[in-house]
């Protein structure tokens, strides 16, 4: 994740099955994030309009995609918290 001013402030590698744009697929805004691949991979697209149909009719998976942005929004603050001693103040505003 980048400031405004391009540099990184937050930054993680993810696995295998792993979900990334959840957040921006929900609220339909644009992705905060910017991915890049490093090793072979194989990529699947979900619409906002499928995954918004998949958690009315599924809701044990609608449920799972709520635990994993709770996770995600938990290690994004802990990342933060850790690095704010040396970073700038960083005003969310929603």
């Amino acid at each position: 994740m980048e400031s405004p001013t391009g540099n990184t402030i937050v930054e993680w590698a993810v696995g295998q099955e792993c979900l990334v744009g959840l957040p921006a697929t929900i609220n339909g805004r644009a992705y905060s994030l910017t991915c890049e691949v490093v090793e072979d991979a194989e990529l699947v697209y979900l619409s906002r309009q499928n995954l918004a149909l998949m958690m009315k009719s599924e809701t044990a998976a609608g449920m799972k995609l709520l635990d994993i942005l709770s996770s995600e929004i938990q290690a994004v603050r802990s990342e933060l918290a850790r690095t704010s001693a040396s970073a700038p103040h960083l005003n969310y505003q929603h």
